[in-house]
C-alpha cells in the first residue's frame, strides 16, 4: 500500500481514478457551468478536460483518450469514465 502510495505522488497514471471529458463550445453556458463545478467539486485524484469540437482532433492526438468523444445531438456532453470504462455520454441539457 505504501508502495501505491508513493507511486501515485510521483505521477503514475495508475492513480487517476476517474476521468470526465466535457464536449462543448467554451462559450457555452452549459460547459461553463459543468467545469465551474468540476473544479471546485472534483475530488483528488480524477482529472477533467474540456474538448472543443473543432479542435478535438489536434486534441486526440496529444491525449488519445479524448479519440471519439463528441457531442450528442449537438448539445454539450459529458463523459465520465472510470478506471478506463466510460458510462454513457450524458447531454447536458435537452
Amino acid at each position: 500500500a505504501i508502495r501505491d502510495c508513493v507511486s501515485c505522488l510521483v505521477g503514475s497514471e495508475m492513480c487517476i481514478r476517474d476521468r470526465v471529458y466535457v464536449v462543448g463550445p467554451a462559450d457555452d453556458l452549459a460547459v461553463q457551468t459543468e467545469l465551474e463545478r468540476l473544479r471546485t467539486q472534483w475530488p483528488p485524484l480524477r482529472v477533467f478536460a474540456h474538448v472543443e469540437p473543432e479542435r478535438a482532433q489536434a486534441l486526440a492526438a496529444l491525449l488519445p483518450a479524448v479519440e471519439g468523444k463528441e457531442m450528442v445531438d449537438g448539445l454539450p456532453t459529458v463523459y465520465v469514465c472510470h478506471q478506463g470504462v466510460c458510462q454513457a455520454p450524458r447531454p447536458l441539457r435537452k
